[in-house]
């Protein structure tokens, strides 16, 4: 008999700490989250599954100490290093028994993510609104991996996600135990880009192998298509119009993708706005032209304290405005 799950929280299917925003060249204004895959409720289609990269500062603290968890021991258990520590790790055909199916072996709950936020940094996407992934391992010249989820929706941009895997408590022991097999390197590998390293981003795509199909497209590095179908996999275009040096580079633009995210939200903060005085106003005209309400109603409508709220929609609207364009 399965466990409903508790009111209001998802199931945690993977979680990585110390995926940060890089808002700016500046380290101390990047932003700390979890990158986390949740099923949103019992029964859930795979489609529906949530990826959510969740703030540190939105979390509750029962939600931190629960994700701080599964970042550890959410995919391997708590076990895995004592296990490891001996001969008695080796499965008798010299193979490692970490969990490579990346299937959660603690059931674990955390609130679950909203889909849009407009009062924070936090964002999340459905599979069945993911289109594809874009990927760019750690490497010589690149400290941190990186990975930016592009919606089907064209118009909204996602920030990259960057992996601080010399942080990250979770990928520090899956590293140790991956070692200990000599097994130093990813298991998702991608063309043009050789031996990887194992990093953070590495179990991420492993673990969301499981709920949807993955396949890297032949014609842009690194950027890997999420269930595709026949016509995608045909008519995908790489980015190849924009300046040739940002689009051998796309990561390298990852403040300007920042800033494009956060100014996508303030316009929609504006557009929130706009439609409430819209609704207000319309609600007040048409009871004040109805004939069958009451006379003492119409006369309250009347009121000029009335018009002072309508006024301050508008005042409100321009400064918002002001501020989006100054912003």
């Amino acid at each position: 008999m399965q466990v409903p799950f508790p009111p209001g929280k998802g199931k945690l299917l993977f979680a990585k700490s110390k995926v940060y925003l890089h808002v700016s060249p500046s380290k101390s204004e990047n932003i700390p989250g979890y990158l986390t895959i949740v099923q949103p409720y019992k029964g859930a289609a795979n489609t529906d599954i949530i990826i959510a990269f969740i703030v540190e500062s939105d979390l509750s603290v029962e939600d931190k100490k629960t994700l701080a968890y599964f970042d550890l021991y959410g995919l391997d258990g708590e076990n895995a290093d004592k296990l490891y520590s001996s001969n008695s790790h080796d499965s008798g055909d010299g193979s490692f028994n970490y969990n490579d199916r990346n299937i959660p072996v603690v059931s674990k709950y955390i609130d679950r993510p909203k889909l849009s936020s407009l009062a924070s940094f936090s964002f999340a996407v459905t599979i069945s609104n993911l289109f594809s992934c874009q990927i760019r391992p750690r490497a010589a010249n690149f400290w941190h991996g990186s990975i930016i989820l592009h919606p089907k929706d064209s118009l909204e941009k996602l920030p990259a996600l960057f992996f601080h895997d010399d942080e990250c408590p979770g990928t520090k022991r899956e590293q140790k135990l991956r070692s200990r097999n000599f097994e130093p390197f990813a298991s998702n590998t991608f063309s043009g880009l050789g031996d990887i390293l194992y990093w953070g981003g590495d179990r991420f795509l492993s673990c969301l192998k499981n709920y949807c199909v993955l396949e890297e497209s032949p014609l842009e590095k690194g950027m890997i298509l999420v269930n595709p179908t026949k016509d995608d996999l045909i008519n995908f275009i790489p980015n190849v119009i924009d300046n040739k040096n940002d689009k051998d580079d796309p990561f390298k633009q990852a403040s300007e993708s920042f800033n494009e995210f956060v100014t996508t939200a303030k316009w929609k903060t504006l557009g929130a706005l706009a439609q409430i005085t819209k609704n207000v106003r319309s609600i007040v005209s048409q009871v004040a032209k109805n004939e069958s309400i009451p006379e003492p109603i119409k006369a309250l409508l009347a009121k000029p304290s009335v018009k002072v709220i309508s006024d301050e929609f508008d005042s409100a609207n321009v400064y918002l405005a002001k501020w989006a364009l100054a912003n």
